[in-house]
C-alpha cells in the first residue's frame, strides 16, 4: 500500500476504511498473535491480468503479477500495512492469498469473481452464539418438552409459531421481562446493580448488543442456571404482552400516542414484569387464562401511567429519542416508580383493615 496505494483495489467494491471496528482487530491479531494470525484470517483474493512465477522452490517463490487487484480483503491488506507502521512485524504472521489469472481484457470475469468473493451471507454476531455451549443444553431442555428452541439460524427458524421461537427473541424477552427497574438511588447504593432499563434502552437503541457474546449483556440474559422453562415462559409473555402494545398503537388516532406505543414498546414491559412477578415466575410453559387478563390489565394501566410521565418530555425529544437513552429514560423510571409507590400506599390507605 505503501507504493501503490488504493490503486490495488482498483477492482474492488470499496477501499481501506482505516483503523475502525474488526480493522482494529486485525491490526491487534497480526502485531501479537503473529503464529495465530493464518488460522484467524479469511484471507485475501486478487485478481491479475498475468501470474509469472520467477525461479525459486516449492518453500519460497517470488511472482510477478500484471495489472493486480485485492478483489476481496482490502481491509485485511489495509490493517496489515497499519499495524507494520507502528514496528515490525514478525515472520510468523502469515496469510492465505488466492490469486487468479483473468487474462487481458477479461473485465467480465473479473466482475464476476469480485462480485462473488463479497457477496456472500453475511455473518452477524448472533450467528456466533452456536458456539456457546449453553444454548445447545437449552435447546435440548426444551426439546424434551416438544418446543423447538433455534439458535441457529435457517429457513425453518424463520416460520413463527406457537411451539418454536429464536434465540433473538428469546433475548428480547429476558431483557424486557427477566430483570427488576430499578430507581437512581438503587443503582447509587449497589456497585453495577442490574437493572432492566439498561436492558431495554440498549435493546431499542442496538439491539444486537443482547447476543454479542464478548458484549457485558449477554452473559446476563444467558446466564448458566437460565432454565428451558423460564425461557419459554417469557418468551410467551412477550409475545402475549406484545400484541397488546401493537394492536393498541394501530387503534391509536393520535400522532404522539401511536409513537408512544411504538417506541416505548419495551420499558413498558419491563414495569409490567414489575408488577407481575406472580405470573411470570410461574414454572410453567403455558400462560392460563388467569395469567392473560393480569398481564392484558397491568399492561394497559402500566402504559397509561408511564404516558402521563413521559408526555411532558417527548415534546422535546421525541419518544424514539427518550426511550433510546439511558439519560432520559432512567429519569423516566424513577418517576414511575415513584408514582407507583404513590399507588400503592394510597391503597393500603383505603383498604379495609382484615379482620373486618
Amino acid at each position: 500500500m505503501e507504493d501503490h496505494g488504493n490503486a490495488l483495489f482498483e477492482r474492488n467494491i470499496r477501499h481501506y476504511l482505516g483503523s475502525v471496528g474488526v480493522n482494529t482487530a486485525i491490526e491487534k491479531t497480526v502485531r501479537s498473535r503473529p503464529s495465530d494470525f493464518f488460522y484467524l484470517n479469511n484471507g485475501i483474493t486478487a485478481v491479475a491480468e498475468t501470474i509469472t512465477p520467477a525461479a525459486g522452490s516449492s518453500a519460497r517463490c517470488t511472482f510477478g503479477c500484471k495489472k493486480l487487484s485485492i478483489v476481496n480483503g482490502a481491509q485485511t491488506a489495509g490493517a496489515i500495512f497499519s499495524a507494520t507502521l507502528a514496528g515490525a512485524i514478525s515472520p510468523d504472521a502469515k496469510l492465505l492469498v488466492t490469486l487468479i489469472e483473468i487474462g487481458n481484457g477479461a473485465d467480465e470475469i473479473g466482475l464476476k469473481i469480485t462480485r462473488a468473493r463479497n457477496h456472500q451471507n453475511v455473518v452477524r454476531g448472533v450467528d456466533f452464539a452456536a458456539l456457546d455451549p449453553n444454548q445447545e443444553r437449552l435447546r435440548q431442555e426444551l426439546a424434551a418438552t416438544g418446543i423447538t428452541y433455534y439458535y441457529r439460524p435457517s429457513a425453518d427458524a424463520r416460520v413463527r409459531r406457537d411451539d418454536a421461537f429464536t434465540l433473538e427473541e428469546a433475548a428480547v424477552a429476558l431483557a424486557c421481562l427477566g430483570f427488576k427497574v430499578r430507581s437512581a438511588a438503587e443503582l447509587q447504593q449497589h456497585p453495577r446493580p442490574t437493572s432492566a432499563i439498561d436492558f431495554v434502552v440498549s435493546a431499542k437503541k442496538e439491539i444486537g448488543r443482547l447476543w454479542e457474546q464478548d458484549g457485558a449483556l449477554y452473559g446476563q440474559l444467558f446466564p448458566a442456571g437460565l432454565s428451558g422453562v423460564r425461557v419459554c415462559r417469557l418468551v410467551r409473555a412477550y409475545r402475549f404482552i406484545d400484541r397488546i402494545l401493537a394492536d393498541t398503537e394501530r387503534s391509536e388516532n393520535i400522532y404522539s400516542r401511536r409513537m408512544f406505543f411504538r417506541h416505548g414498546r419495551y420499558l413498558i414491559m419491563a414495569f409490567v414484569a414489575l408488577r407481575s412477578a406472580d405470573v411470570l415466575a410461574k414454572p410453567k410453559f403455558e400462560l392460563a387464562a388467569e395469567d392473560q387478563t393480569l398481564l392484558s390489565q397491568r399492561t394497559n394501566q402500566i402504559s397509561e401511567l408511564i404516558y402521563a410521565s413521559s408526555e411532558p418530555l417527548q415534546a422535546m425529544r421525541g419518544y424514539r429519542a427518550i426511550f433510546g437513552n439511558l439519560t432520559d429514560s432512567q429519569p423516566l423510571a424513577n418517576n414511575v416508580l415513584q408514582r407507583l409507590a404513590e399507588q400503592d400506599a394510597k391503597q393500603q390507605v383505603q383498604a379495609p383493615p382484615q379482620g373486618a
